[in-house]
């Protein structure tokens, strides 16, 4: 164990319980996609589901086979090194269970990933994405498929357990309701391109008012940005409230396009 903290304290000088709560909130954020994909009927059946300790090694190679190599290694990266945190801060009072749990899950799922090298399914990138920078979610529907109900009921109430008693603010939703309608499109994969017909707004001003956007969020890439908005539950949370059109506002989107958007 102590060789353990030992290695631990070296890769997290940085590290804070905000980080972690970020962690928790992502986490959460994967546990309702994975909800989704139960719903529309993407579940195991009994024979084929995954126990909780093969869980890290399923996720490590769909996670993998969806995002650009860089992200998926940085993604390995972030989890051994939260869960290293988790560690050596020790858990609040009350909720061991959940804090080991979230620590072991982070851990299992850096190791699946660094015991392949990175040698899971080739990446789903489609030519020319590498160098915009885009990036993909998980594929929820075949993660949902061999991810039991169990294990979705035990990850959100670590999750939401360790965000309580950390008990640390989040900061306020920074963008609009057009602005998140916008990053909802990016998230999807959706192009420069196909935002702009969408939204009925040329590619230049799409590309500005997201470039606004990473500097409001303190990010200084498109993958920095949407990993930051994520975390935060931003796409999820109220948005603030529109100071009116100004140089750098976001384009504005009709009730068509709305409509368009979410079909």
């Amino acid at each position: 164990m102590t060789g353990q903290i030992d290695r631990a304290l070296s890769s997290i000088s940085q590290r804070t319980d905000t980080d972690l709560v970020a962690a928790a909130q992502r986490l959460r954020h994967i546990s309702k996609g994975l909800e989704e994909a139960h719903r529309i009927g993407c579940r195991p059946a009994d024979s084929s589901a995954l126990s909780i300790e093969d869980v890290p090694r399923e996720f490590s190679r769909v996670y993998s086979a969806t995002q650009t190599p860089d992200l998926a290694e940085a993604g390995a990266r972030w989890a051994r090194s939260i869960s290293d945190y988790m560690i050596v801060r020790g858990s609040p009072p009350g909720i061991a269970d959940d804090w080991v749990f979230i620590a072991e899950l982070l851990a299992r799922v850096a190791a699946a990933y660094e015991h392949n090298n990175g040698g899971f399914q080739q990446s789903q990138t489609r030519p020319g994405d590498e160098a915009s920078g885009q990036i993909y979610t998980l594929d929820y529907r075949a993660l949902g498929a061999v991810v039991t109900e169990a294990f979705l009921v035990k990850l959100r109430r670590a999750t939401d357990s360790i965000e309580q008693a950390l008990a640390v603010n989040r900061q306020p939703n920074p963008l609009t309701a057009d602005e998140i309608l916008l990053l909802q499109g990016v998230v999807a994969g959706r192009s420069i391109t196909d935002l702009a017909v969408d939204l009925h707004y040329s590619e230049r001003s799409i590309s500005r008012t997201l470039r606004s956007i990473w500097e409001r969020v303190g990010a200084t890439s498109r993958a920095e940005g949407i990993a930051k908005i994520t975390a935060n539950s931003w796409l999820e949370t109220p948005p603030r409230p529109s100071a009116g059109p100004t140089s750098d506002s976001p384009p504005h989107v009709n009730a068509a396009a709305r409509s368009q958007m979410s079909s």
